[in-house]
């Protein structure tokens, strides 16, 4: 049985990951206008999803990252980017430059997102951070998140 959280206007900024802001082994991800500024990934992307899990990326921003890559977001074999819409990235840096963006490790290709702007304001996230680590069956995270976030659980 997966998992499924709802990240709604959380905040991951200046971390630094050995595999990624977060970990979707078959779960279900929903990021709903969040964002991701500064953080340091060892291996892989800021977000990776493997064992036919799924992710929902919507409003996001995509900040001053550097990556490991291939890509700022990976989807491996079997899992599903469900939805990419109004994204935005900007002075990222992937150092596998295999993809810049959303890596789809089933067809090896990049998609990229369609942002032409952030729509978060960025200082008013980050004013009051803590720290959580949450394991949820096989979707685990670990982060750091602004205390007026909204997790849903499910």
């Amino acid at each position: 049985m997966s998992s499924n959280v709802n990240f709604e206007l959380c905040t991951f900024t200046g971390n630094i990951f050995e595999k990624g802001a977060v970990y979707n082994n078959f779960g279900n991800a929903l990021f709903d206008r969040s964002s991701f500024d500064s953080n340091e990934i060892k291996e892989g992307g800021l977000l990776n999803v493997v064992n036919n899990g799924t992710i929902s990326i919507n409003e996001g921003c995509f900040y001053r990252n550097v990556v490991s890559g291939p890509g700022l977001v990976q989807i491996g074999f079997g899992s599903v980017l469900v939805s990419n819409e109004r994204n935005f990235e900007g002075a990222n840096s992937v150092l596998i430059s295999q993809c810049d963006q959303i890596f789809l490790k089933d067809t090896k290709k990049c998609t990229y997102f369609d942002g032409i702007q952030c729509s978060l304001n960025l200082k008013t996230h980050i004013a009051s951070d803590v720290v959580h680590y949450i394991s949820l069956g096989l979707l685990t995270l670990s982060a750091m998140m602004v205390a007026t976030s909204t997790f849903l659980f499910y």
